[in-house]
């Protein structure tokens, strides 16, 4: 990043001398954030630099960071960031009135009071540092630490010896408060911050993070990373591995343990950009990188600035699932302009990244999936209701299914062109105006008043946001797939086999989600034989069909789930099953087996979800 100056004093930046910047404008003051303990009403972090040091064999970072932050409240005496079993070797602050001092003199950093406070379950422990009242707009400490072992937002990932291309990794889950397992920080979604990270490693290790890259010649283990865009703490990510890197066009690439493959399974990354920026505007990043992680990543993908992290999983038949993978890169394009502060507004960015990603998919391949089974629409409302919630139950309360399907709708009203340039308007929104629900529905209703398209009443948009259970407006979509239920039940297997195998796996997993229970075994074993559903090579469908198994009671897909349960690590589609094995005690005593031989190679968060099911 560019050299600033104010009242002439240059800041020097940890041991990669790089530099801190001084000339930003101060944030203006927030409500609290229940999932924080960061006082960002009166501090507020705008830029942050970070050295990191990667130690394989204790399983540990040692970090140092130093924080620009704007002070909001002069007479503020108290800075308090978020941490989470960090051990904090030291604090400094900068001093900017040292007598003599010259901006060619290296700054001086002098030591301050600190504490821990009382550890929360949830929240982790404030770090509690002691300031003196000062009128000086701007901040600049340095914090020494390290992380712990089993920190909750890093994943030491050593490869089973059997496991085929599975290689050595640390990678970080940061969302939706974790960050503060590795860095000490305000980790809300109410700051928006830059950064510049040096990442030391082992040498021959590949370093991933969103932001513009930079690497040491000869692979000699020194990374630096540079975000030059303000994005929330939950877009940090890290990922430190044995990997190797593969263009997938002019401005993509992807890093795997055998990216040879993986390039050919993500060939449709570059058509899928030039399909965005039609729709979307230039990219706003240098590249899409995508990261192909382990069989043990607990989720389909988690989407960074830039930066896509996604499970195996959505590779089937060395294709990738073009529905995921078009959510993935729009996640990565617009995610961090629609993160609002606060977490119940999450549905926004998850709602307008299906839609867009929809629109891709069929600005490439047409609207031939408009006849196809969607899902039906979740009945938990868009906007969640946080209150008393588990850190966890952050990301568990959106639906993504329902926000896209909110936006389907809407187009049924106005046009999906109309939907287009409106929501564009919306990410161009002027600075300070936040993704909120109450503003988004604000401009909604504006802009749609104009007697142009029947525009939506407030019931029936607070049907979709508010209300717990499917919209009245949203039957046609479970029909939709209830008619393919049917055909799957009823039909010539040997004619709609033909027409199935061209389905999207979501298409697919919805119809057979919709198939009733009392299917009989016979059928299933026909739909076994012609669609090889058993042997799926795509999880998604693999989960939809072991859950009718499981429902019409069809013994003989337990020697398929096991294996099934075995090899996918993914908490949305194997949870399910346990949930359904638990309901029987000949089920729940086969599901704890099966968990026993599976938990050494599952995350430890989904391992901690299971073991609830099957050892309440």
């Amino acid at each position: 990043m560019s050299i600033r100056r104010c009242a002439a004093r240059v800041v020097l930046l940890l041991a990669c001398g790089a530099w801190l910047s001084w000339s930003r404008a101060a944030a203006a003051p927030a409500p609290g954030d229940d999932w924080s303990f960061a006082n960002v009403q009166q501090f507020r972090t705008r830029h942050i630099e970070l050295s990191l040091t990667l130690d394989f064999d204790v399983q540990q970072l040692q970090g140092a960071i130093a924080m620009e932050l704007d002070r909001l409240d002069p007479q503020a005496t108290q800075l308090i960031l978020d941490t989470r079993d960090l051990t904090i070797l030291g604090v400094s602050v900068q001093s900017a009135d040292i007598v003599g001092a010259t901006e060619h003199l290296a700054p001086l950093w002098i030591s301050l009071p600190f504490h821990l406070g009382k550890a929360d379950p949830i929240r982790g422990s404030p770090l509690v540092i002691d300031l003196p009242a000062s009128r000086e707009p701007l901040l600049v400490l340095r914090i020494d630490y390290e992380t712990a072992p089993k920190a909750r937002g890093l994943r030491w990932h050593l490869p089973a010896p059997a496991a085929k291309h599975d290689a050595r990794m640390l990678y970080t889950l940061s969302a939706p408060i974790n960050a503060r397992s590795w860095i000490p920080l305000q980790d809300s979604p109410q700051v928006r911050m830059t950064w510049r990270v040096h990442v030391h490693t082992d040498h021959g290790l590949t370093v991933v993070m969103p932001g513009v890259a930079q690497h040491a010649k000869d692979n000699r283990g020194e990374d630096w990373f540079a975000m030059q865009q303000p994005v929330p703490p939950a877009a940090l990510a890290l990922v430190i591995g044995e990997l190797r890197m593969k263009p997938l066009g002019a401005r993509s690439v992807v890093f795997a343990g055998d990216a040879s493959t993986a390039a050919r399974a993500f060939g449709d990354v570059e058509p899928l950009l030039q399909a965005g920026e039609k729709l979307l505007g230039r990219y706003p990043f240098e590249r899409f990188q995508v990261v192909v992680m382990p069989t043990a990543f607990p989720v389909a993908d988690m989407d960074y600035p830039g930066t896509a992290l996604v499970s195996p999983t959505l590779v089937a038949g060395h294709v990738a699932q073009p529905g995921l993978l078009a959510d993935a890169l729009t996640q990565s394009w617009i995610g961090a302009r629609l993160a609002g502060p606060d977490w119940r507004d999450r549905w926004i960015g998850e709602a307008v990244a299906g839609w867009f990603a929809a629109r891709m998919l069929a600005t490439l391949h047409g609207a031939t999936s408009a006849a196809m089974p969607a899902a039906a629409a979740a009945e938990t409302p868009l906007v969640a209701d946080l209150q008393g919630a588990g850190y966890d139950d952050i990301f568990n309360a959106v639906p993504r299914t329902r926000g896209r399907q909110f936006f389907d709708w809407l187009a049924t009203r106005v046009g999906p062109e109309r939907i287009d340039a409106l929501l564009n308007e919306f990410l161009q929104r002027p600075k300070g105006e936040e993704a909120t629900t109450e503003n988004l529905l604000s401009f909604l209703q504006q802009r749609l008043a104009d007697g142009k398209a029947a525009a939506p009443t407030r019931a029936e948009l607070d049907d979709w946001l508010y209300a717990t259970g499917t919209p009245a407006v949203a039957a046609g979509t479970a029909a939709t797939a209830t008619q393919a239920a049917a055909a799957l039940a009823g039909s010539d297997l040997k004619g709609l086999a033909v027409q199935l195998r061209q389905w999207p796996a979501a298409s697919l997993a919805a119809a057979l989600d919709a198939v009733p229970d009392s299917i009989d075994a016979g059928r299933l074993a026909a739909l076994d034989r012609e669609l090889a559903l058993s042997a799926t090579p795509d999880a998604v469908v693999g989960s939809a069909w072991f859950a009718l198994c499981l429902r019409a009671g069809y013994a003989p897909a337990l020697i398929p789930l096991e294996h099934y349960l075995l090899t996918t690590g993914r908490l949305d589609l194997i949870e399910p099953l346990y949930e359904q094995l638990a309901a029987s005690e000949s089920g729940l005593t086969w599901a704890r087996r099966v968990f026993a031989l599976s938990r050494p190679g599952l995350d430890p968060f989904v391992a901690r979800r299971l073991q609830e099911i099957v050892h309440p």
